[in-house]
């Protein structure tokens, strides 16, 4: 048993970081913020790349494609993604 009070700094061993340890610290602080950021960049990506197959392949949409190009689908995805 470790006596908190008759022991110096000089008596607790360091303890050896890994990179679990370094994983969980960065969690802590920051991880979170950053794992909800990417997930949402994922999100929106998915979202934005489902429209332009969507408004390119859609029978619907295909007079506007033809008349307008490339311009309209990436247009109308991103504001479908917004």
């Amino acid at each position: 048993m470790l006596d908190l009070k008759n022991s110096t700094y000089a008596d607790i061993r360091p303890h050896k970081r890994t990179l679990w340890h370094m994983f969980e610290l960065w969690m802590i602080h920051d991880g979170k913020m950053y794992m909800y950021f990417g997930f949402w960049i994922l999100l929106e990506v998915l979202l934005f790349s489902l429209a332009l197959v969507n408004y390119r392949y859609y029978p619907l949409w295909q007079n506007m494609f033809d008349l307008l190009g490339g311009s309209f689908i990436s247009a109308r995805a991103a504001a479908l993604a917004l």
